[in-house]
């Protein structure tokens, strides 16, 4: 008789053993399930901030080259309070919009021996002062200060040789940055409009 209650008493360890295993199991895949299911919904919800952002982008861009929208803070401009617009699930906002070149104009010359090729590589000048972070410069007929980075013959124009001390412009453009955000997550893009 002692020997069957011994053997009941083994058989009940380890059948709570075996349900505790198996509880751990299950909380384990479930909570698996959940860190999945998240994941997921905070990656589509990024992905939707990203074009919601883009939206923002685009919406400054029709702004400012069709009409003339001021490229500033004020209550008429790009960046004033009321620029958030509802997109799908999520809005954007204009956070800010820059003039450049920015006062006191830009005034540069090509420095060194001027850009003697016509493969990019390293335009260096005698000032990078007051130039946007990106966007295009015009190059009138190594070492900083000096622009990288960039793209000879852009836009249509003709790559080209230019000698040391030729003038180095920057047209008027405005760089824009749009917050989009979707749920919990959020997307800051940055274009420049000309």
């Amino acid at each position: 008789m002692r020997l069957a209650l011994r053997q009941r008493g083994q058989l009940l360890v380890a059948g709570i053993v075996l349900i505790v295993v198996i509880a751990l199991m299950i909380a384990t895949l479930g909570y698996l399930y959940v860190s999945s299911e998240r994941s997921s919904t905070m990656h589509g919800q990024s992905d939707a901030a990203y074009f919601v952002a883009r939206s923002g982008l685009e919406w400054a861009i029709y702004q400012r080259s069709q009409l003339d929208t001021p490229c500033d803070a004020t209550p008429a401009g790009l960046a004033s309070a009321g620029n958030s617009n509802a997109v799908g699930a999520g809005s954007f906002t204009i956070t800010s919009a820059t003039l450049y070149p920015s006062p006191p104009a830009v005034a540069s010359t090509l420095s060194g021996a001027g850009i003697t090729t016509t493969t990019p590589g390293v335009i260096t000048a005698t000032s990078i002062a007051n130039f946007a972070p990106h966007g295009r410069i015009r190059i009138e007929n190594g070492a900083a200060p000096c622009f990288i980075s960039w793209r000879r013959g852009a836009n249509g124009t003709t790559a080209a040789t230019h000698a040391a001390g030729i003038n180095v412009f920057q047209d008027d453009q405005c760089l824009v940055q749009s917050r989009g955000t979707v749920g919990t997550s959020l997307r800051i893009l940055e274009a420049t409009v000309k």
